[in-house]
């Protein structure tokens, strides 16, 4: 904007001088007020492009704040799953505990059980070959000659036992002088 020539002062009146005063004063005035104008216009410009980047911005916080949360939606519903997947594996394999205990269980009966049938065939096996001596012993007698029969029985009758239990599945009970329940020590017979 450019200022109005103004009459040179030494040829002006006192009014003319308050005048031009006056006007010089209303362009200066004129002048900071369109300056002023200017600057707000400029400061609401910016203003306008920094709401409108803050804007884009907050658009963009809160499409990554709704993909955040249906991402933590998704990790939820896997955890969720995870879990009811873990309770049915668990309950699973504590249903396969309770089978095994069942099974050990009655493993461990069939086994006392045949042990106790073992042990009653063992009395009864052990019965008959005290049988068997007691009726081989007189036949033994009868069949061998006068001269030492005592030395030849003894022979006889511990040769034959003897034979027999190497054959047998239970050694252990089928000793000598096994009369069932315990066997008798070595010596004390």
């Amino acid at each position: 904007m450019s200022q109005p020539s103004y009459p040179p002062l030494a040829a002006a009146t006192p009014c003319q001088m308050c005048e031009r005063d006056a006007m010089r004063e209303l362009h200066v005035r004129e002048a900071a007020a369109h300056a002023y104008i200017q600057k707000l216009k400029n400061d609401l410009d910016r203003t306008t492009e920094t709401l409108e980047q803050s804007r884009v911005t907050l658009t963009h916080c809160e499409a990554a704040l709704v993909a955040s949360w249906e991402q933590v939606q998704q990790e939820r519903l896997g955890h969720v799953r995870c879990r009811e997947e873990l309770i049915l594996e668990l309950a699973f394999e504590r249903e396969r505990h309770k089978e095994t205990t069942q099974l050990l269980d009655r493993v461990f009966k069939e086994a006392t059980r045949s042990g106790e049938i073992a042990d009653r065939l063992g009395e009864r096996v052990a019965a008959l070959e005290a049988t068997e001596r007691n009726s081989q012993t007189p036949r033994a007698m009868e069949l061998l000659p006068n001269t030492s029969p005592n030395k030849n029985l003894q022979v006889h009758a511990t040769a034959t036992p003897n034979e027999k239990l190497k054959r047998t599945r239970f050694p252990g009970i089928l000793q000598p002088g096994y009369q069932g329940g315990h066997p008798t020590p070595p010596g004390a017979a």
